[in-house]
């Protein structure tokens, strides 16, 4: 159980010492590698790394498209299915999502809410019951790589692995216990712990203090600008997204992330 929200300590040198501000066009994965980046800017050896699930270590289209037209299915007496679908950010007829998919990138607060202001109460009272009443193991999915020698080799080298994600606790353990890496992880911080949702820099703060590391010996891995605006507004030493999820190296790259691997 996370303990109570509160302000993070955020201890760095003295200003002369600090690090120059991020450069304003970032390295493509091409370019650079993980721990040694070719940059403006000085940051010590990483000593955590922050992942996000969905769209960077699940598989989310293949997992999420048959649920999302299951669901519109089961509340087709509350919601007319395509527009239902259309609000989630997903398109049936070529099974994919939109960039900007709120039921792909958003906290599950933030989903009903939206469906509450595009579709009215009954379908957003309808879509939180179905959510709740649903299996975590029906989300579990499958993992864009194998996990476990990934993790093993990162807590080899004395780097500690958390998740930060958008998605909920039970939903999360399901996937790494699928996956068995719940172990692997140290940390993890997800919607439903009564922190902010990414892009707020709270939860990766959090993730940090957790682990008793800077912010600057950090990286965040993630494929949506969330989870770079998220490592941004915390200052994390590294932000990296991956284009196995819904944007692409150019859409990462202007979110301000300081490389892009691709997939």
């Amino acid at each position: 159980e996370l303990p109570e929200a509160r302000a993070v300590p955020h201890p760095l040198p003295s200003d002369s010492s600090r690090r120059p501000a991020r450069r304003p066009a970032p390295l493509s994965g091409a370019e650079t590698d993980f721990n040694t980046m070719a940059t403006t800017r000085t940051v010590p050896a990483c000593k955590l790394v922050i992942f996000d699930k969905d769209g960077t270590l699940l598989d989310s289209i293949s997992a999420f498209a048959p649920l999302v037209e299951r669901c519109a299915s089961d509340l087709q007496d509350v919601v007319e299915p395509e527009r239902f679908m259309s609000c989630l950010g997903y398109s049936p007829a070529d099974k994919s999502f939109s960039s900007d998919s709120v039921f792909m990138t958003a906290p599950s607060d933030e989903i009903v809410s939206c469906v509450r202001t595009q579709l009215g109460d009954d379908a957003a009272d309808g879509y939180a019951a179905w959510f709740e009443a649903l299996p975590p193991d029906q989300t579990a999915g499958r993992a864009l790589a194998p996990l476990a020698p990934l993790m093993t080799s990162f807590k080899n080298a004395g780097i500690q692995i958390a998740v930060l994600t958008n998605d909920e606790r039970r939903f999360t353990e399901a996937f790494l216990r699928e996956e068995s890496v719940l172990d692997l992880v140290s940390f993890m911080v997800c919607c439903d712990d009564g922190l902010p949702g990414k892009p707020s820099a709270v939860p990766a703060l959090k993730l940090c203090e957790m682990a008793g590391v800077l912010p600057e010996a950090a990286a965040i891995v993630g494929d949506s600008s969330r989870d770079v605006g998220c490592g941004l507004a915390a200052d994390l030493g590294t932000v990296i997204g991956v284009t196995t999820g819904l944007q692409s190296e150019a859409e990462l790259m202007a979110a301000g992330a300081d490389m892009v691997l691709a997939d």
